[in-house]
């Protein structure tokens, strides 16, 4: 009995060296990840200032300014100076969610976004003062009741002030964001009978529809909490839904990803498939819709499948793990508000950044953006309201989120 306690207290000892060792590179990976942030930051006002000194500089030779004149000539600017990255961290929200941070969604006037944690709790920021607004959390004060935590979080389109999310209890959560009180709380027989993962509101209707892992995706009245459809799949969990826009040719019409690697086309009407859409060699996880009839699918293969929703021809087959690393897996997609570039959430803690997609080209990799020290799981899209420039934040399982901004 004494061996076996040395023993033990020997073993208690080592783990505690080696757990000290690991919060240390922990707090220094942390500082390194500071340091490089305020460097790049660094880099981007020299820039601009290098920028400002060359258009000065172009100015006074244009006017033969007389300094110049009298030395017998003029200086020769060196324009091989590096051009600035299109798009920069604004800023890192990294000490607000105590898990996972696992889906961000922006508001359709871009002045606040949501993030949805594991945690269990979904954090409203204030766009214009980029600080944290509120914090939503499920509380009864009867039965003590806890939200779950959550997969996937979503604005209602048609009613602005509504915020869905998704949680691993099963349930379905509806929001009012400006306020901080719960609308609904949908499931039950009726509802979702495992795990809740995406969520997607109508642009011109009052429904909303959820995938879950009980092989089903839902289409509800949002508005009255009451399900309308139930979208069977063959057997394997459901992962992502979009809508496809409010078009008279496709506004009946909704797509969903699953864990058999397809993509299916629904009519909501009769519930349908329209078609089903094939091309990955593993599960889909993203799945996002553009205006001008793109349908864009991204999957732990590493790949971003890029659709034609009027023919279903597939487009463009983007290799992520030629552009970002050979272990890349893609998670959640998004494209930009005006269409032409789309961001993709990457398992190796970056978003890989394509463009061109309004073009007949194939897109290429406008920038690769770093930062997070986990996998990157999702992405918004917004619009800057002072540079009518992009914005785009990324949340992390690293607990963080940041806010990167278009340089134009």
């Amino acid at each position: 009995q004494e061996e076996v306690q040395k023993n033990l207290t020997s073993q208690t000892q080592l783990f505690n060296l080696v757990n000290q060792e690991f919060q240390k590179l922990q707090n220094q990976l942390q500082a390194v990840t500071r340091e490089r942030d305020q460097l790049r930051q660094q880099n981007i006002a020299l820039n601009a200032k290098l920028a400002n000194n060359t258009a000065a500089g172009d100015k006074n030779r244009a006017s033969g300014d007389s300094l110049y004149s009298s030395i017998g000539h003029v200086p020769q600017v060196n324009n091989d100076r590096p051009v600035s990255e299109p798009f920069v961290l604004e800023k890192h929200f990294p000490n607000h969610h105590k898990a996972p941070v696992h889906s961000v969604a922006m508001s359709e006037d871009s002045t606040r976004f949501v993030t949805a944690s594991w945690d269990a709790t979904m954090h409203v920021f204030d766009l214009t003062r980029k600080e944290l607004d509120k914090t939503l959390r499920k509380q009864n004060a009867q039965r003590q009741e806890q939200m779950g935590g959550l997969y996937s979080v979503a604005f209602a389109k048609t009613a602005p002030e509504v915020l869905g999310c998704t949680s691993v209890d099963k349930h379905v959560y509806l929001w009012n964001h400006r306020t901080g009180q719960q609308i609904s709380k949908l499931g039950g027989e009726k509802g979702h009978q495992d795990e809740v993962n995406g969520i997607d509101f109508h642009s011109g209707q009052q429904v909303m529809a959820t995938a879950s892992d009980d092989t089903t995706a839902i289409i509800w009245d949002f508005a009255e909490g009451i399900p309308l459809r139930t979208l069977p799949h063959p057997g394997k969990p459901v992962y992502g839904v979009t809508f496809l826009g409010k078009d008279p040719d496709r506004q009946y019409l909704v797509a969903t990803c699953c864990f058999d690697q397809k993509t299916r086309i629904f009519d909501m009407r009769d519930k349908k498939v329209v078609t089903t859409l094939e091309g990955h060699a593993d599960d889909i996880i993203g799945i996002d819709y553009a205006a001008q009839g793109l349908l864009a699918t991204g999957s732990d293969d590493g790949f971003i499948l890029i659709y034609d929703t009027k023919t279903w021809k597939l487009l463009h087959r983007i290799d992520c793990k030629l552009d970002i690393s050979s272990e890349t897996e893609v998670k959640r997609v998004a494209f930009s508000r005006d269409g032409d570039m789309l961001a993709a959430a990457c398992s190796t803690g970056s978003v890989a950044l394509y463009s061109g997609f309004k073009s007949q080209d194939k897109p290429t990799l406008r920038q690769k953006l770093s930062g997070h020290t986990d996998c990157v799981f999702d992405v918004a899209w917004g619009t800057d309201a002072r540079s009518s420039g992009a914005l785009l934040v990324s949340a992390s399982h690293d607990k963080s989120v940041r806010l990167w901004k278009e340089v134009l």
